[in-house]
């Protein structure tokens, strides 16, 4: 993970891309890790590394005002399984 970010969000690849877009004057706008609505799906596997990845964007937003995080995690509602039809 912190080859992609580090929790401080001040080391990794992903502040290097944020802050070399960041330079030539352009908003950046981060969407979140898609989250489990509370039930056992394929997302659930990965929600401890999706919490440690939005921890260092979390970090890095707070750093700058023109890089924007848009999380997903209220975007399901608690139990709502009607998103999950395809998966």
């Amino acid at each position: 993970m912190d080859q992609l970010i580090s929790n401080d969000g001040q080391k990794g690849k992903t502040p290097t891309l944020v802050r070399k877009l960041r330079a030539t004057g352009a908003q950046v706008v981060y969407v979140g890790y898609l989250r489990s609505p509370g039930v056992d799906s394929p997302i659930e596997g990965c929600r401890n590394e999706g919490d440690e990845l939005e921890c260092g964007i979390t970090s890095l937003a707070a750093t700058d005002g023109g890089f924007h995080f848009l999380s997903n995690a209220d975007l399901v509602p608690h139990g709502d399984r009607s998103s999950m039809r395809s998966i």
